[in-house]
């Protein structure tokens, strides 16, 4: 299988929308000031499922995975 960077950029915001909770509690309990805003976070769940789950798809498909 030929990993590319959309596989990789799709796997990592699916990983980190799934750790979004206990991702935004640790900011929240802590002393950092940089954190996503809700649009943000909405903005990567946009981008991860309509645009790189489809090339993700069609990467696995060419593939024979």
């Amino acid at each position: 299988m030929v990993v590319t960077r959309f596989n990789t950029e799709y796997a990592m915001l699916k990983l980190l929308m799934k750790l979004k909770k206990p991702l935004t509690q640790i900011i929240a309990n802590s002393t950092l000031q940089d954190t996503l805003s809700g649009v943000e976070w909405e903005q990567l769940e946009r981008i991860t499922t309509v645009l790189l789950e489809p090339l993700n798809v069609a990467t696995e498909m060419s593939s024979g995975l």
